[in-house]
Order: C-alpha cells, then structure tokens, then sequence
C-alpha cells in the first residue's frame, strides 16, 4: 500500500472516530454540585456515582441497575449497594414510580432532593455572608454572555440558542445582569435550558420586574410563602419518612398562570 493511500485510510478512520465521539453527547454537571457535595456530606465514591447517574439519564436511562454502574466504577457491587442506600436514606435521592401509557410500571432515579439540599445551603451561606456571590461563574467580569451560558452548559451554543440570548437583550430588553439572575435561578432548579431561562425572564417582564434585586426579593418571598404553610397559614405535618430538606422551588414552566410566549 503506497504511503499516500495509507494516509487517506488514517485520515478517513480519524473522521469516523470522531464522529462517533461527538455522537456520545454531554452530561450537564452542575458547578454547585462539585463545589458543595463534601459540604452537605457526601463522599467521593457518592459524587462519582451521582455524576454518572446524571450520565446515564443524559442517555435517556433513569434507572441503571448495579451492574451497568458497576461496568463504568472501579467499585464493588456492595459498595455501590451500600452507597445508594444510603443516599436513599439520607434524602439526598429518591426512587419514583412511573406508569407510561401502554400501563408499564417503570422507576427512576430522582436528583432533585439532591439539588434542593445544596441549593439551601448555598443561599444560606449567602444569607450569612450578606452578599450575592455567584461561585457557579468563573468569571464575574465576564462580558460575553454567551461564553458563561456556554462554561454552565458545558457545550457551544447553538445557533438558536444564541439567537435566543440576543433577542433577550436587543428585542426583549433585558440587561446582562437580569438574563444571569435567570441563568442562576435555573441552575438552582436544576433545569439548565434556553426554554427554561426565557421563561424565567418572560415571567418577569409581567410582573415589571427588571433588576436581579427584584428577581431575588420575588423569588424569597414566593419560597417563604410556600415553606412549610397551606392556604390557612397552618404548617403541613411532614411526610412519613422524608428526612431530605424542605426548600420549595418555583417551576417557571409551570407556573400559577400558564401562559405561552409567542
């Protein structure tokens, strides 16, 4: 075989890696989850058996059984037992149960509790600080919007994607600062998605709010409206065998008032 043709062979073998590499996808890690997992009490083997169930969910499977993490771990099978266990145990992740149409019973993982936790702790560090910090960008200078909506991703934009962040500051007429507020609230719900930032933003242009202090005050009050009291004002009794932490979320995409955006 002359060297040329042996270089085209190379050549077209290097593209076809490469294409399969980049069909794999890309798991979202949250920073917050990196920065705080051994602050809420989490080992090392948790961190790592919680980002590859982020992983395998990425792939659409909500539910891995011990030997498919066992193939991807250096751990045994006790070990990853014990470790989910306790998980489960601790409020940090829950096993829901889901029937789908056909009426097949079928059960996931859910990481929310998981989210909360850290989300509490990470705004009560804020409380006690008495500072707005937002340790989740790298860069708080950062003028390229699309650079930090990127480092959070953790991939490049699309092009629809970016053309959402200019219309949200040419059309819309909202300022950097509130589109990075939206950018934190979904980070802190764990919903990392243009959808989910605009309508984040939407819901706040109805209600004429256009600084991050408002954004935040609207937030606060709507999490201590909900924390722990019905409409009478009474606390709700806790859920036999809940221990995780209760911190309520606003869900932006299901809202009081459902609206759709035009």
């Amino acid at each position: 075989m002359s060297k040329r043709k042996s270089h085209q062979l190379l050549s077209v073998q290097a593209d076809e890696l490469i294409c399969r590499f980049m069909q794999t996808g890309a798991t979202q890690l949250p920073n917050l989850l990196a920065l705080y997992y051994k602050k809420i009490g989490l080992s090392d083997l948790a961190f790592t058996l919680i980002v590859h169930l982020l992983t395998f969910q990425s792939r659409g499977n909500y539910f891995p059984t011990i030997h498919e993490l066992q193939e991807r771990m250096s751990a045994t099978e006790r070990d990853l037992i014990n470790v989910l266990q306790r998980l489960v145990a601790d409020g940090f992740i829950q096993i829901k149960q889901t029937v789908d149409e056909p009426g097949v019973l079928s059960e996931r993982y859910d990481l929310q509790p998981l989210f909360q936790r850290i989300s509490a702790m990470w705004l009560e560090e804020e409380r006690m600080s008495g500072t707005h910090a937002e340790p989740y960008l790298a860069d708080e200078e950062e003028d390229n919007l699309f650079t930090v909506f990127e480092g959070e991703f953790g991939r490049p934009l699309s092009p629809i994607e970016a053309e959402n962040i200019s219309i949200w500051l040419d059309e819309d007429g909202c300022s950097k600062e509130l589109i990075l507020e939206a950018l934190k609230e979904a980070v802190l719900n764990g919903k990392l998605s243009i959808r989910y930032i605009d309508r984040i933003l939407f819901e706040w242009q109805k209600r004429n709010i256009k600084t991050p202090a408002q954004a935040r005050e609207f937030a606060q009050r709507f999490r201590l409206g909900k924390t722990g009291a019905d409409a009478a004002g009474q606390k709700k009794p806790a859920e036999k065998g809940n221990t995780s932490t209760e911190f309520p979320f606003y869900n932006w995409l299901e809202g009081d008032e459902p609206v759709s955006r035009s």
